[in-house]
């Protein structure tokens, strides 16, 4: 008789434990499901409404990395953080953004920097930060990059430099021409030192002359 009751003891005990670990296992299932989701962002694929909050400047640079650097129309996009993400596929180019009033009832994003996320061969980072220049100009990479010309390209961090052949007048010349070519319209140079050193900025393209390189993405500083 007192078996048969610690039997029945230890039976309940064990279908309680069994039923408090299904409850755990279940519970610590959704907890993760739902954080996985919260993680997960909410991609979006009508573009309507997200370029009219663009300054003209936001725009011009979507288009001139998206469009031009990676020859790309977007499947969707998506914020993170202050940054509004496009998916080309496996590359996903993040645009950095600040909120800034421009005589309108709404403010607008304006273009702080971009950063390229996801799986891509050094051929796709240069031509995206050179915005389409590296393929225009035909170059590959193998240990070194060159481009037609003879022109050598390096890429540290996000400035893409182009080594030109001749002086900094050839180089000079040689953007000017890229820059009409490619629609970005007339240079202006800003020479600090004669032949040697100069900033530039062509349409949405921008940098500085160092001799016979230039340097993209890098500001002047005065």
């Amino acid at each position: 008789m007192s078996l048969s009751k610690n039997k029945k003891i230890f039976i309940s005990l064990f279908l309680m434990i069994i039923i408090i670990g299904v409850a755990v296992l279940y519970n610590h299932y959704w907890r993760n499901k739902t954080e996985l989701s919260q993680r997960q962002p909410k991609i979006i694929t009508e573009f309507t409404t997200l370029y009219s909050q663009f300054t003209p400047n936001m725009k011009n640079q979507v288009d001139s990395y998206v469009k031009a650097g990676l020859q790309c129309e977007p499947e969707g996009y998506y914020y993170n953080n202050e940054s509004v993400c496009f998916i080309c596929s496996d590359i996903i180019p993040c645009f950095y953004y600040q909120m800034v009033n421009v005589g309108e009832p709404e403010e607008k994003m304006n273009f702080q920097e971009v950063v390229l996320t996801g799986s891509f061969s050094k051929e796709t980072e240069l031509t995206f930060y050179s915005q389409g220049i590296f393929k225009l100009l035909n170059c590959q990479c193998a240990e070194k990059c060159f481009c037609e010309e003879e022109i050598e390209a390096e890429l540290l961090e996000k400035e893409v430099t182009f080594i030109f052949l001749g002086t900094h007048q050839n180089a000079k010349d040689k953007l000017a021409e890229l820059s009409n070519k490619t629609g970005q319209g007339e240079c202006k140079f800003t020479e600090i030192e004669e032949q040697v050193f100069a900033g530039f900025e062509c349409g949405n393209w921008f940098g500085v002359l160092i001799g016979n390189r230039v340097i993209f993405n890098t500001k002047l500083v005065l």
